[in-house]
């Protein structure tokens, strides 16, 4: 699980339960902001992960509207 206190990298890959829970949503929520394109997402075989960056990038995009 995420570890708010740890320092900040952007580089972590994150899986989608923890970006769910950073932003307070079901994972269902972001797997379909995933599927919108909303959210980039590296894949390692079968595992999906998203960069903490690109979390962030997604925030200020939503913060602009």
């Amino acid at each position: 699980m995420m570890n708010h206190d740890e320092p900040l990298n952007e580089d972590r890959m994150l899986t989608v339960n923890e970006v769910a829970t950073w932003l307070n949503v079901s994972r269902s929520t972001i797997e379909r902001y995933i599927k919108k394109g909303w959210i980039t997402v590296v894949k390692y075989d079968h595992l999906v992960r998203i960069k903490r960056s690109e979390v962030e990038r997604f925030l200020k995009e939503r913060e602009q509207r």
